[in-house]
């Protein structure tokens, strides 16, 4: 789950345990624990959907606001549009929780032998295999490769995808450690400051090339 960093210090120190979001779907799940900074990390504890009305100043607060009206404001800067009061919002519950998160050692990590370049292009091929979109992992990785710490909001629209199933693909590859992400200016972004790329026929699984690790330059899309 991404919040601004300007959060994180109510993250960390308990005072912000509620946020409010416009998803089409449940992104997440009750007993997950979702990092957004390091080892700090979020346990999910309840996820309910309410109406826009029904949040309180005290909902507001809990979650990093002044006000109810603030965190409207906010609800409708990221959805373009103000919520009518009978708009359903999902409502979610979570405490800090410390926790190691060893995708940003494992995208770290360098040295890789031949079997490990076959396993992640294996992995790479079946999750390919298994998507009605084709071989979307290169697609993915080649766009953030080129587009570095680049809003997924800004990307997304690239492959013809909205935000949210985005997302979800990059956190897949932030699984295998093929991507990292980082926090910018005022809000978090699913970026990559070093990505995989499939490079010349050398021997690899079942026709695919074997990853080479690129390290990108940074900049601003």
């Amino acid at each position: 789950m991404l919040f601004k960093r300007s959060f994180h210090a109510g993250l960390r120190d308990g005072s912000t345990t509620l946020t409010f979001r416009r998803w089409k779907r449940p992104q997440m799940k009750v007993g997950g624990h979702y990092h957004f900074s390091g080892d700090d990390a979020l346990e999910m504890t309840t996820l309910d959907r309410v109406a826009a009305k029904a949040i309180s100043d005290g909902d507001a607060r809990r979650s990093g606001f002044a006000d109810a009206s603030a965190l409207l404001a906010e609800l409708a800067r990221a959805g373009g549009e103000a919520p009518s009061p009978s708009d359903e919002v999902f409502r979610v519950e979570f405490h800090h929780v410390r926790e190691t998160d060893d995708r940003n050692a494992l995208a770290a990590s360098d040295e890789l032998t031949a079997a490990d370049r076959d396993g992640i292009a294996l992995r790479l091929a079946r999750m390919d295999g298994r998507s009605k979109r084709g071989p979307w992992t290169e697609q993915t990785l080649a766009l953030i490769r080129k587009s570095p710490r680049c809003a997924a909001s800004r990307l997304a629209p690239q492959l013809d995808m909205e935000t949210a199933p985005f997302k979800v693909n990059v956190r897949k590859l932030k699984s295998m450690g093929l991507t990292i992400s980082h926090a910018l200016g005022t809000s978090s972004r699913l970026v990559a400051s070093r990505t995989w790329r499939c490079e010349g026929p050398d021997g690899g699984v079942n026709g695919r090339a074997r990853p080479v690790l690129v390290d990108t330059v940074i900049g601003h899309c």
